[in-house]
């Protein structure tokens, strides 16, 4: 009997062992974060990233399409989300939609030709024939606007080896199919995913025409969870349809289609959505997506969206120390793209880009 009941004790004590044992080295659900396009409303995504570091939340993979490329694609890089909002509501973005830059900021050569060629449009001749440019823009002031935020110039082999794992969503215009950018320049992937058709030069890659990833994957859950993610939190920020009464011009039936196709994206997107996953819906419909004044109220509106979650949100919350080795591992990883690279020059359309330098040395965020 004594017997007996030593080896109860025994085997009690070893499945406590192996209970505690399975406890110490289970590991957190690895958790990915989905931003979608929606123009100026875009700035409602660094106020859901603000609660997310709030509750300390760590952020595993990114993936993004169009503005929610660019806000990702800086988190992914390793900025915190004060960080992005100070870079993103001090860019000059309306002049993004420019081409034109001031004559005393060109070179001579630059100055010579533009002196000899004087035209405000952009034309060709080939093959015994005009043609027109496929965008009403180059995008340079765009690029710049990208390079000047992502300061980084270099080729990457893999976003793998960013301080977050990222992946930037742009559409082939050839075959409207959904292209998923994981390797490049972060800069030129962020602009493929927001060359908006038509009105933006499509960005060449590995020989795609690329543009605005929202008409083929506005919001790549399938992505962040083909990465590797256990759980998605995705913010949503697309757009509602026009009523009949709002539909009065040539502009607003392309921005109707534009919306149909996008809306159309992010449905077939939400049937990979699980009972874990968090989807965040800020309420920001009434805003404009090429209105950049609403972005300080879009920013707003996010952080308010996020904390409606907050139920489901706190339960992917880690310690604070555990929360502290993941921000001290991306800063690890920051520093190897960001030690040592060399500043680029950039030309842009205003005085504004002197006083945002300024603003990003100030804070050491270039």
């Amino acid at each position: 009997m004594r017997l007996i009941s030593l080896l109860i004790i025994l085997f009690s004590f070893c499945s406590l062992c192996v209970v505690n044992a399975e406890e110490v080295t289970k590991e957190r659900p690895k958790i990915g974060l989905v931003l979608s396009g929606g123009g100026a409303k875009g700035a409602a995504h660094i106020g859901v990233l603000k609660v997310l570091e709030q509750y300390n939340i760590p952020i595993d993979y990114v993936a993004g399409t169009s503005i929610g490329a660019y806000v990702g694609g800086l988190y992914a890089l390793g900025y915190q989300a004060d960080q992005i909002e100070k870079i993103m509501l001090n860019l000059p973005w309306d002049e993004s939609y420019s081409d034109f830059i001031p004559r005393e900021l060109l070179s001579l050569k630059d100055k010579n030709h533009r002196d000899q060629y004087n035209m405000s449009f952009r034309l060709g001749y080939s093959d015994g024939q005009l043609k027109a440019p496929s965008g009403l823009l180059l995008g340079q002031s765009a690029g710049n606007l990208l390079k000047l935020s992502t300061d980084v110039v270099a080729k990457i082999d893999s976003f793998d080896d960013l301080a977050i794992p990222y992946r930037a969503i742009a559409a082939n215009l050839a075959t409207a199919k959904a292209v998923v950018i994981k390797q490049g320049s972060i800069t030129k992937a962020m602009r493929a995913s927001t060359a908006v058709p038509g009105v933006v030069e499509p960005v060449i890659i590995d020989g795609q025409l690329l543009v605005d990833g929202g008409i083929a994957n506005n919001m790549p859950i399938d992505v962040v969870k083909a990465m590797g993610a256990d759980i998605v939190i995705a913010v949503d920020i697309g757009s509602p349809l026009l009523t009949k009464a709002g539909i009065n011009d040539t502009i607003d039936v392309f921005n109707q289609l534009s919306t149909i196709l996008t809306n159309n994206t992010t449905l077939v997107q939400m049937k990979y959505i699980s009972t874990g996953d968090v989807l965040i819906r800020p309420k920001i419909d009434n805003l404009s997506t090429t209105d950049f004044t609403v972005m300080p109220e879009a920013l707003t509106l996010g952080v308010e969206s996020a904390l409606l979650a907050q139920d489901k949100l706190t339960l992917l919350s880690v310690s604070q120390q555990e929360y502290y080795e993941y921000q001290q591992e991306k800063q690890r990883k920051k520093r190897v793209w960001f030690d040592g690279i060399t500043r680029p020059v950039l030309i842009l359309n205003t005085k504004i880009t002197h006083k945002l330098v300024r603003l990003l040395l100030r804070e050491n965020l270039l």
